[in-house]
């Protein structure tokens, strides 16, 4: 099945089959590395006076080895990616809602509410937030985690202390 291209829609233009956003389509966008995001979903709404694609339904993305999986995902462009020929290099950030799930390399979260600051490479869970990394979990408020340097920032708050569960191996040299 073809994929139809999400050019210059007038308001609101939704899809109600499976989409699959490939490269070289509006929701796609070289980050910094020229990596496409790829995104697919039961359904896509696209707002131009908002600069904003929604996807629901069944939603999986996938930048740079990172995955993504939720409810709804919206991809938010800048001020530069309101044409249409200009939306593919300007995803400011994705946000994905529901249920979110997380994997990159060995390191795998989850959360409410997941904010990808794609330029960044920076992931900010938000809701009952886990992530975990092999044997080894950390939760709290807020969890920043940065791909790029695969590391991460754990923030507590009033509603949600930070707690770390770290497991030493077998055998391992005690201090």
């Amino acid at each position: 099945m073809p994929v139809p291209a999400v050019a210059a829609p007038s308001a609101v233009t939704e899809q109600t089959q499976p989409l699959s956003v490939v490269p070289g389509e509006a929701v796609t966008t070289p980050a910094p590395t020229q990596a496409p995001v790829k995104i697919t979903a039961d359904r896509m709404t696209y707002v131009e006076k908002d600069r904003k694609v929604t996807f629901s339904g069944n939603v999986q993305a996938e930048h740079e080895g990172l995955r993504l999986w939720a409810a709804t995902l919206s991809a938010y462009f800048t001020e530069a990616g309101k044409n249409a020929k200009d939306m593919s290099d300007n995803i400011d950030r994705i946000v994905a809602d529901g249920g979110v799930k997380m994997k990159k390399d060995k390191s795998e979260g989850s959360c409410r509410t997941l904010t990808y600051f794609v330029k960044d490479g920076m992931l900010r869970m938000e809701g009952e937030p886990v992530l975990s990394d092999s044997a080894n979990t950390v939760s709290g408020e807020v969890i920043k985690f940065y791909l790029k340097d695969s590391r991460s920032e754990v923030l507590g708050g009033q509603g949600k202390r930070v707690e770390a569960v770290f497991h030493v191996p077998e055998g391992a040299k005690k201090p």
